[in-house]
């Protein structure tokens, strides 16, 4: 009988790094799978946007709705639906450089609006994430808990704004979640919301997202928002 071939330690020794090689590749492969990639915060969520919105807002006071210095000369007036996607397209590329030109600078302070413009009803997204940003702001985290649910809108009238992702977020900003449910559907908080539609009539706020910047000479309606150069004209031409 012949006797068995014995492998040359060489070849051993190739055989057992290509099985670490594999045993590594599909530990990679399967941590992507689970946390999607570089989605994942260091809050320790599948959330989108969460480090950034912390980073972004941190260290700037936050009253109500009003981001900055109160006694800044100027505001920037946001008039936004949560499930609007082009509110999302000025959450990614246009709010943190007007927060980190103007606001961070103590220029102006920026007072985020959120309407109901997409749908009124209270069981749709773009109520339901006007009353969480509003309740947010009850406990001063309101600029990030936008910013996040920015990061995470899914597409207009599906129904993606639910009550699972609004506890989600306010564990990634920090808030009292039992505080945030019962602001949501508590009267001051609704009666918010209607005023900030009132005031969106009188801005004449047409579409969201609207900025208006307002100071002591006056006010200046901007539109297009990814062009920054008008809010430093706007700024410079009504403080």
């Amino acid at each position: 009988m012949a006797e068995p071939v014995k492998l040359q330690s060489s070849n051993r020794i190739w055989i057992a790094a290509i099985a670490a090689i594999v045993v590594v590749a599909v530990a990679v492969l399967t941590a992507i799978s689970v946390t999607g990639g570089d989605e994942k915060s260091s809050a320790g969520t599948n959330l989108a946007g969460v480090d950034d919105a912390t980073a972004l807002f941190k260290d700037i006071p936050q009253s109500g709705l009003e981001i900055g210095k109160a006694d800044a000369p100027v505001t920037i007036v946001e008039y936004v639906d949560l499930q609007c996607p082009f509110c999302r397209d000025a959450a990614t590329s246009t709010v943190p450089t007007v927060v980190s030109q103007f606001v961070k600078t103590g220029q102006a302070k920026l007072k985020l609006q959120p309407l109901g413009f997409i749908g009124v009803d209270i069981n749709d997204d773009s109520k339901r994430g006007a009353l969480a940003v509003i309740a947010a702001g009850e406990q001063g985290r309101a600029g990030e808990f936008a910013e996040i649910l920015f990061r995470n809108q899914g597409d207009e009238g599906t129904g993606w704004l639910t009550d699972a992702l609004i506890k989600d977020v306010a564990g990634a900003t920090n808030l009292d979640t039992g505080k945030l449910d019962d602001a949501r559907s508590s009267d001051e908080v609704k009666a918010t919301f209607d005023q900030i539609a009132k005031s969106a009539q009188t801005d004449n706020a047409q579409s969201t997202p609207t900025f208006i910047v307002k100071g002591a000479k006056g006010q200046v309606t901007i539109q297009n928002h990814r062009n920054i150069a008008e809010f430093t004209q706007a700024i410079a031409k009504v403080k």
